[in-house]
């Protein structure tokens, strides 16, 4: 028989827990023996009530400034060796039953390995709305891995030895931590100072020096922000790692938002490295823009086309076509630029210039 526990920790999220519950409760009940644990860090308002109400197992944990150390707690507590752990400002999207039976397939299919969920996020960035999609690992046999880490935690086999693997879950969550620029600010500057007291007992943590990097980008400090980056670069890094290739996308943006348009053109020499990533090549096709080296850009965003690994929406389509139609229609060839624009299947900045066109 196949059961599992979904393990939360919560502060103060009344507006969305009873949702995340609600969303996760159908997968919950289709299989006997499944739960869903609730870890109680603090709140002040009435998220363990909601909670309660909603047919999770409430349990109290005193918040010491270690996300690993509450969700390696509310691990503890589950009946299931079998943990998938959720974020109360994630939904669970799209259940049916035939979700249900993939998703117990996909993880019998897999022992011992961690399953990745898929986190779709939408926020406004410079006032356009943008939708990332990112693979995170969230399901795992707690007889063999445990979180670590302060914030930001990780998987990581509890012998310390290498991870066994990973595979794609069938599930996605509509995550809305990060709605709003306030939010995202506000969030960030919280996490930067859990990160920076992580960092003093590692000063040289590629890792932490990521996520601060991030935070302060969030923050849009972004010449701080780069410079963590780059005391990363200056370490012996793997390119393949999920978190060094946003590192290097987040650099770019960071460059240009700094106004450093030759500066970020260092980033080509490093471009067989991460042309497989369609957020990389969209970043670079947006450097060469901006350095008026318009060859480069188109060739840039066609190969963003082709690629497959991707997070945010459109980077490998539409936002692609859109701006190779930009340039063409700078270079007065409005035909071209119009063929590109209709490829854009409905994107409005697209569509605004086809109106414009004629």
């Amino acid at each position: 028989m196949f059961s599992f526990s979904v393990c939360m920790i919560a502060k103060n999220e009344s507006k969305n827990i009873g949702k995340c519950i609600d969303s996760i409760m159908p997968l919950v009940k289709y299989f006997d023996g499944s739960e869903v644990v609730v870890v109680d860090t603090g709140s002040s308002d009435d998220t363990a009530e909601i909670a309660k109400s909603k047919g999770a197992v409430l349990y109290n944990f005193e918040w010491m400034g270690n996300f690993a150390e509450a969700r390696n707690y509310a691990c503890s507590k589950a009946v299931n060796d079998y943990i998938l752990s959720v974020d109360c400002d994630e939904f669970l999207e799209d259940y049916s039953t035939e979700l249900a039976d993939k998703f117990m397939k996909t993880v019998m299919a897999n022992p011992g390995k961690i399953g990745m969920s898929t986190i779709a996020s939408t926020y406004v960035q410079n006032g356009e709305e943008l939708r990332s999609r990112d693979k995170i690992g969230r399901f795992y046999n707690r007889k063999v891995y445990s979180f670590f880490g302060d914030i930001h935690e990780n998987l990581r086999t509890i012998d310390r030895d290498d991870e066994n693997g990973y595979f794609d879950l069938p599930l996605s969550f509509d995550h809305v931590g990060y709605d709003t620029p306030e939010l995202r600010k506000s969030k960030a500057e919280r996490n930067k100072k859990l990160l920076l007291k992580a960092l003093n007992d590692n000063p040289e943590d590629p890792y932490v020096l990521f996520q601060i990097g991030k935070c302060c980008i969030a923050m849009e400090d972004y010449k701080e922000g780069t410079d963590y980056y780059e005391q990363v670069m200056e370490q012996t890094i793997n390119p393949e790692l999920s978190y060094i290739q946003d590192m290097m996308v987040s650099y770019g943006y960071g460059l240009m938002a700094q106004k450093r348009f030759p500066d970020a053109l260092c980033l080509e020499g490093v471009t067989d490295l991460f042309e497989g990533n369609a957020d990389y090549m969209f970043m670079m096709g947006l450097i060469y823009m901006n350095n008026a080296l318009f060859d480069d850009a188109t060739a840039a965003f066609l190969k963003a086309t082709k690629a497959k690994i991707y997070s945010v929406e459109g980077v490998n389509s539409f936002k692609a076509y859109y701006n190779i139609g930009v340039i063409e229609e700078v270079r007065g060839n409005i035909l071209k630029a119009k063929d590109f624009y209709k490829k854009c299947a409905g994107y409005r900045p697209a569509n605004d210039r086809l109106k414009a066109l004629g």
